[in-house]
């Protein structure tokens, strides 16, 4: 289980990054860099 979540984690972040390229690359990558920890949970709760 733990595995299956760090691999959607990482793709989920892979296509945060490029989603965010695509829409707002400034602000996007700055919250991915600054929250690598838990940039899905931040994403959820906006």
């Amino acid at each position: 289980m733990k595995q299956g979540i760090d691999l959607k984690d990482a793709i989920d972040a892979l296509t945060d990054l490029i989603i965010g390229k695509k829409t707002k690359s400034s602000t996007k990558k700055t919250a991915s860099r600054k929250k690598t920890t838990k940039p899905r949970t931040r994403k959820k709760a906006k």
